[in-house]
């Protein structure tokens, strides 16, 4: 019998289900791992029957790609922000201004600095690459190109440069446990020191 009061799980095949869905198994994944992580935990977190995980998505497989995914729409902005600082005609002004995107990253969607960091020793974290990394260093390149070039960055292999900055960033909201004054307020003096202009 139910009891008067108290929401069963939904089951109607509505958008609001997938996207309870995706919620909950994005915090699932994060927090826990792929391998950890169960259908039925998330559905519980979602508040949805558990059978609907399968008939949404097909496998908890499935689930998680649809989860990079939704992530990968969510990093859109960030993405679109990085490509067009290549218009601004001063090199330390806008590689300043990339540092800021990529913190910016992961103060405001720590979750998917969390994800990067976690699975990044897992046979997942490839795809993680492919998916949600590398979107964002191939908008990025010009700009640090420039920056190396002009001699407000240290010099090397741009995109190798950005991968290490995201997954520095990465580690460091994860120890900082999504605390973003305190990992804004350490980071900044860092990231300028690290381009500024330096005599050839």
């Amino acid at each position: 019998m139910r009891v008067p009061g108290k929401r069963g799980p939904r089951s109607g095949p509505d958008g609001a289900t997938r996207e309870a869905l995706l919620e909950a198994a994005f915090k699932e994944f994060t927090y826990h791992g792929f391998d950890r992580a169960t259908t039925r935990q998330i559905a519980k977190a979602a508040n949805v029957d558990p059978a609907m995980v399968n008939y949404r998505f097909g496998s908890k497989e499935d689930l998680w790609l649809a989860v990079l995914e939704n992530i990968k729409t969510q990093s859109i902005p960030y993405i679109r922000e990085a490509r067009e600082l290549i218009s601004d005609p001063d090199p330390e002004r806008s590689i300043k201004a990339l540092m800021q995107v990529i913190l910016r990253v992961g103060v405001e969607k720590p979750m998917i600095s969390m994800m990067i960091f976690n699975e990044s020793t897992t046979p997942r974290a490839d795809i993680i690459r492919r998916t949600i990394v590398l979107p964002f260093v191939e908008s990025a390149v010009p700009v640090v190109q420039r920056a190396m070039r002009s001699g407000c960055f240290p010099e090397g292999d741009p995109s190798l440069a950005l991968f290490m900055l995201i997954a520095g960033v990465s580690q460091a909201v994860s120890n900082y446990g999504g605390d973003s004054r305190e990992l804004r307020a350490k980071a900044a003096h860092l990231l300028d020191n690290l381009t500024t202009r330096r005599p050839k």
